[in-house]
């Protein structure tokens, strides 16, 4: 064996490096005694091994487009951190490195580890793949030849642009004589592509835009590009990768993107993704974005991006920028904060089951939040206002709005909320309660929907004052509730105005009282009163938010025997109107039993109640019969009167709206009250001027019957010429004499009728005069 070189890693630690060419597989001693085969305590023992690896692609084909990727397996199983030196017939270096490192995601570290004749420096890579100083995946390049460290955590590789043909690859290990050969055939693969889903993307300023691209044929980088120097003075150059996922959202902040390279290293991830990021719903994928950029100078302000249009281009190669197909637009328009904020509540301890905005959504439409300025001590306080484009402001501070809070007195970042007790409220000679919302920490959430609306909650008995203890009496509180938007870049100020001046302001108020309820008793007795039966309802009322679950306990009383504890068989749910029902069994106590019920959720809310008789749930019934007219003819303008009997067959008392209806349609009501077995007679006219002639459905209908018949509507015509007058009597004979008398002369015609005014049958004027007054006096509805 040939005396040893040594060399001097990173860390300054020396290696000795032995050359184990031609030596057998066996154990050796590195000593400083001349002769012997042992180390005697002066020397290090070690074994001499073969190292074996193993190298394949994961198949043996692949694409040069498209899905041209393809796993890399490398294994050895004696010895980790080494180097893998790759070569193929008919493939350079560049070659090479095209498809061991497409993605650029790995260095060249050709100038550290290469002499004055391009040969791998052997030792020095050693003793870096030995240390650490090499990483997964940084390469080093010879002629016709990459030399690659840690090749075994290297995932894939990408033929994407290599010729068509078969190659024969060998994959040896730099410094020991370990390797192993696979061949693969690159086959004509179809050019991906890359496209944006919408040809308009708009967002608030200071907002994130999302813009999506889809990536399709096994595509799966795509360069993007934001803005124009020529035309915006603003322009941002990107590579997106999709990690395989057919869609990936470039979420581009418009608050931070005007920064420029004083504030920014936007070759630095953690400072590139304060400007945008990247996702995907493929749970498969990790899509990640790049700077494609030279010119970190992006906006000649430095300040938030301004109002307006900026284009948008996409190419499957840098190169094509600026003159690519696919192209899109950005308008960042204008933002606004609403000057009302709206307060909600919920029940005590549901914040925890609230995720999100679709959670409080469905809240709203299930009554589980409702709308209200008054919240019982107990109760979830929620505060919704609406404020477009604060999103990018939210993201450069943290994860909800509640991170872009600031001190009252910082006048020129972020937002403040100011929830105050009003003087009015306030005793005599004490401070006015500010609540600590800063101070609360983790028991506010925040939530919004993505399109400017935030609901900013706490439970209240979370409450934190900055100037009263947590445990003050708040009963009575009503607190002026203030949010404002003070961020000079956001509201892009200048240096000389007055802050307070710009600032946007949403407001509103809500007050805290003591929970309280009540449970409803009968009025004459003053106790609760249920019978012995099996679904008896106790109810009541109470200021806790609708949505609320109640406990309630009835408990006999103490010289009741058998005694029994009963508890609700219902769940007990507060309603939006404040009212609840609570359903108990009292099938085996007995008629004057005595018991107390105990509203349990609220303290000191109790009744006694008693075991009444139980009686049969009466009510009324309200039947039609005798329809007056059943069949009806009448002229268009006329007026038609319709009548019918109603009777209650019920066992209660009862009221109704009675109606007159046409073809199902109600045209006129009246109220009517019947005691049980009672009946009457309602009568309803009706107007025909606006029919047209026909057939039509008229009848008269309670909640429980109805009676109907046909009414015909003819055309109104003008009244006909009357007939002639039938021809006078003979003259009666005269009296006897000696000659008979001649007969009388036949008498004249009757003068022809003279026409009706609305073609009303001619009975002359009183007729007329009569029916009118008929008609006024139908026109008022009567009961009989």
């Amino acid at each position: 064996m040939s005396s040893p070189d040594v060399v001097e890693d990173s860390a300054g630690t020396e290696y000795v490096i032995l050359d184990t060419t031609n030596r057998d597989a066996d154990q050796y001693v590195v000593t400083n005694e001349s002769r012997g085969d042992s180390a005697s305590g002066n020397g290090t023992e070690f074994e001499l091994v073969v190292q074996d690896v193993d190298f394949s692609f994961d198949g043996d084909s692949v694409d040069n487009a498209g899905e041209s990727d393809i796993d890399l397996n490398v294994d050895s199983d004696i010895r980790n951190n080494y180097v893998t030196t790759f070569t193929a017939d008919g493939l350079d270096e560049d070659d090479l490195e095209s498809i061991f490192n497409s993605s650029n995601e790995f260095e060249d570290v050709s100038s550290d580890y290469l002499d004055d004749d391009d040969e791998v420096l052997r030792n020095e890579t050693y003793a870096a793949a030995t240390d650490g100083t090499l990483e997964t995946g940084d390469y080093i390049l010879t002629e016709d030849a990459i030399h690659v460290f840690n090749a075994e955590e290297v995932d894939s590789v990408d033929f994407e642009d290599i010729d068509t043909g078969e190659y024969d690859f060998e994959a040896s290990v730099l410094d020991t004589t370990a390797e192993d050969t696979t061949t693969i055939e690159v086959t004509e693969g179809q050019a991906g592509d890359a496209s944006f889903s919408d040809d308009i993307y708009e967002t608030s300023q200071g907002d994130v835009a999302d813009i999506d691209v889809e990536f399709s044929d096994g595509q799966e980088v795509a360069f993007l590009r934001v803005g124009d120097d020529d035309e915006v003075s603003y322009e941002l150059d990107l590579r997106v990768d999709s990690d395989g996922a057919d869609e990936v959202t470039v979420e581009f902040n418009t608050y931070t993107a005007g920064n420029d390279s004083t504030d920014l290293d936007l070759n630095e991830t953690d400072d590139l993704n304060q400007v945008v990021d990247v996702s995907t719903e493929d749970d498969d994928a990790d899509p990640t974005v790049e700077y494609a950029g030279t010119d970190q100078d992006l906006a000649e302000t430095g300040a938030i991006l301004g109002q307006g249009g900026y284009p948008l281009e996409l190419a499957t190669d840098s190169d094509d920028l600026g003159d690519s197909d696919e192209v899109g637009e950005l308008f960042i328009e204008e933002r606004s904060t609403t000057e009302d904020i709206t307060m909600w509540t919920a029940p005590d301890d549901s914040l925890g089951d609230i995720e999100d905005v679709d959670d409080i959504t469905d809240g709203v439409e299930n009554d589980e939040i409702t709308e209200s300025n008054t919240i019982a001590e107990g109760d979830v306080v929620i505060h919704e206002l609406s404020a477009t484009g604060l999103e990018g402001l939210v993201d450069a501070n943290g994860d909800n709005l509640a991170d872009t809070l600031t001190s009252r007195d910082d006048d020129v970042n972020g937002t403040d909320l100011r929830l105050r007790q009003t003087a009015d409220s306030t005793d005599t000679n004490q401070p006015r309660k500010t609540i600590n919302v800063t101070g609360m920490g983790e028991d506010v959430s925040v939530f919004e929907d993505g399109e400017g609306t935030y609901y900013i909650a706490f439970d209240s008995d979370n409450i934190e004052f900055e100037n009263a203890d947590s445990d003050a009496d708040v009963d009575g509180d009503e607190y002026d509730v203030e949010f404002r938007v003070k961020d000079q870049r956001l509201l892009d100020y200048d240096d000389d105005a007055e802050p307070e001046d710009e600032y946007e302001t949403a407001t509103g108020s809500f007050s805290l009282e003591e929970a309280t309820g009540t449970i409803d008793t009968a009025s004459e007795s003053g106790l609760v009163e249920v019978s012995n039966t099996e679904e008896e309802l106790i109810t009541g009322t109470t200021n806790l938010a609708p949505g609320t679950e109640l406990s309630f306990r009835a408990s006999s009383a103490s010289d009741v025997s058998p005694r029994f504890r009963l508890s609700a068989q219902n769940d007990v749910v507060v309603q939006p109107d404040g009212t609840y029902e609570a359903e108990f069994d009292f099938s085996d106590a007995s008629v004057d039993d005595e018991f107390s019920v105990e509203l349990r959720t609220l303290d000191d809310v109790s009744e006694d109640g008693v075991v009444v008789e139980s009686t049969d749930d009466a009510e009324a019934t309200f039947e039609v019969s005798d329809l007056e007219p059943a069949e009806a003819t009448a002229t268009a303008g006329d007026e038609v009167t319709v009548s019918a009997t109603i009777e209650n067959t019920g066992d209660a008392e009862g009221t109704q709206d009675v109606a007159l209806t046409l073809d199902g349609e109600e045209l006129d009501t009246s109220e009517t009250t019947l005691e049980a077995g009672g009946s009457t007679t309602v009568e309803f006219t009706a107007d025909t001027t606006d029919l047209e002639a026909g057939d039509y459905t008229h009848g008269v209908a309670t909640d429980d019957d109805e009676a109907t018949g046909t009414l015909t509507i003819e055309a109104a015509d003008d009244g006909d010429d009357g007939d002639d007058g039938s021809d006078g009597d003979d003259g009666s004979d005269g009296d006897d004499g000696t000659d008979d008398g001649d007969d009388g002369s036949d008498g004249d015609d009757g003068d022809d009728g003279g026409d009706s005014e609305d073609g009303t049958p001619g009975f002359g004027a009183l007729v007329a005069l009569v029916a009118l007054i008929a008609a006024a006096l139908l026109a008022t509805r009567r009961n009989e």
